[in-house]
C-alpha cells in the first residue's frame, strides 16, 4: 500500500547525513548569494545536482519526479549532470526511457523510507533495470535520496565509477569531498 504524501514528506525532511547537510549548504550559499539564475524548482534542482556531483567527484547525477500520469511511478525530470556527456548518452538515455514504479528498486526504497540508500554493485543488484546500460557507461554503484521539490517528494540519484564499500552506515564515498 502507497504512503500519503504527507507521511513521505515528513519522512524527507528527517533525512540525515553528509548529503542533506551539503544540500543545506549549497541551498544557503545559494540564497545567501542572490543566485539570480535559480528561478524555480526545475533551476533549483538542476543546480543543487550540480553541486552535490562536482563537491563528491560523481559523474552522473539525475532526479526522478512522479509521473504526471501516474501516482505510482516515477520518472526522469530531465534534470542531469554529466561529467562525459558523450560517454554517457546511452545511460542518459536508458534512464529517461524507464519508468520506475515507486515501490520498488533504489529510489522505492528511498522514498518508502524517507532515508538515503545506495547500491554497492549495480551490476550484482536485483531490480536494477538499468544494469546494462549502467556497465556499458563505466558506472559501478549508485546512490540515492528523498528530496522534497515544492509539494512534490522526488529522488536525487548518481551513479559512481567506483564500487562503493558494503556496509557504509550514514556517509557515503566522496572522493573529492572537502569537510572543514
Amino acid at each position: 500500500m502507497k504512503e500519503p504524501e504527507q507521511s513521505r514528506s515528513h519522512k524527507t525532511k528527517g533525512a540525515k547525513g553528509q548529503l542533506q547537510e551539503l544540500i543545506d549548504v549549497i541551498a544557503l550559499r545559494a540564497s545567501t548569494a542572490g543566485v539570480a539564475e535559480v528561478q524555480g524548482i526545475e533551476d533549483a534542482l538542476r543546480f543543487v545536482v550540480d553541486r552535490i556531483c562536482r563537491h563528491t567527484g560523481w559523474p552522473v547525477g539525475h532526479v526522478y519526479m512522479p509521473a504526471p500520469d501516474s501516482e505510482d511511478e516515477y520518472v526522469s525530470a530531465g534534470i542531469w549532470h554529466l561529467d562525459d556527456a558523450a560517454a554517457l548518452e546511452r545511460f542518459r538515455k536508458a534512464t529517461e526511457q524507464t519508468r520506475l514504479n515507486g515501490d520498488v528498486g533504489l529510489p522505492g526504497r528511498v522514498l518508502s523510507s524517507g532515508r538515503p540508500a545506495w547500491v554497492v554493485d549495480v551490476g550484482q543488484e536485483p531490480g536494477f533495470p538499468r544494469a546494462a546500460a549502467a556497465r556499458r557507461a563505466g558506472l559501478k554503484s549508485a546512490v540515492a535520496f528523498p528530496i522534497q521539490a515544492g509539494e512534490r517528494t522526488g529522488v536525487l540519484g548518481a551513479e559512481l565509477e567506483d564500487l562503493l564499500e558494503p556496509g557504509l552506515d550514514r556517509t557515503f564515498h566522496c572522493p573529492n569531498s572537502r569537510t572543514g
